[in-house]
């Protein structure tokens, strides 16, 4: 389903994220991605999101190499991947329910598939009763259960967690964990990068670790062991 492939990316020679990164995620696989700040684990979300291109090899998603996706493809690409950040990324102007249905809006969908699936993910996060608030009047971790409902709205075959737990309380920051199992169950492949090391090594799923750029460890199950 995913492959890297020789993947490096280097911004200057002080600077090299990643070098030669090769690993695959297969179909429904919930894979965490560990390393301390600065060891490549934002670069290569964002390569893979197509937020930026390597320096070399390639990034295959269903066969097709992402770095080659014209400009035209890639909304196409970003809608079979949903995406969740540690800081949310919500309109502030927008209650719940309308932040999800933005997300359809943009890409052309009809008032009527906007109707129909809206309340439906809300649900599945948790948040059916939560549909006219603003993030505002939201908690830490009823925002980024917001944040996970837009991204799956889409129907997307993969979820990219980029620390989706970073600023939440450990109450919240387990219930986004178990929002993200249990969304891995129902199908849909988990990417989550984190540093947290109690919920890796409560997971008990697989573990890319990185150190300096390089993958230093591969292992299902994995724990955080890091030098």
């Amino acid at each position: 389903m995913i492959k890297f492939e020789n993947v490096s990316k280097i911004y200057n020679s002080h600077s090299v994220a990643l070098k030669d990164v090769s690993f695959e995620v297969s179909h429904h696989e919930f894979v965490s991605v560990v390393g301390k700040s600065g060891a490549g684990k934002t670069t290569l979300l964002k390569l893979l999101l197509a937020e930026e291109k390597p320096t070399g090899g390639k990034i295959f998603f269903n066969r097709q190499n992402i770095p080659t996706v014209s400009q035209n493809e890639l909304p196409i690409l970003r809608r079979q991947i949903g995406a969740i950040f540690q800081d949310f990324k919500l309109l502030p102007n927008k209650t719940a329910y309308e932040n999800v249905a933005f997300a359809m809006q943009v890409v052309g969908k009809s008032e009527l598939e906007i109707k129909s699936d809206v309340p439906k993910v809300l649900d599945l996060v948790g948040l059916k009763d939560k549909a006219n608030n603003f993030p505002r009047e939201l908690s830490g971790g009823e925002k980024q259960r917001v944040a996970i409902a837009r991204a799956l709205v889409h129907r997307p075959s993969v979820i990219v967690a980029d620390e989706p737990t970073g600023n939440l309380d450990p109450i919240n920051t387990w219930d986004i964990i178990r929002l993200l199992i249990k969304i891995n169950e129902l199908g849909t492949t988990v990417i989550l990068a984190t540093h947290d090391k109690e919920i890796i090594n409560a997971l008990e799923k697989r573990v890319v670790s990185l150190e300096g750029g390089v993958v230093a460890r591969d292992e299902n199950p994995g724990r955080y062991i890091l030098s």
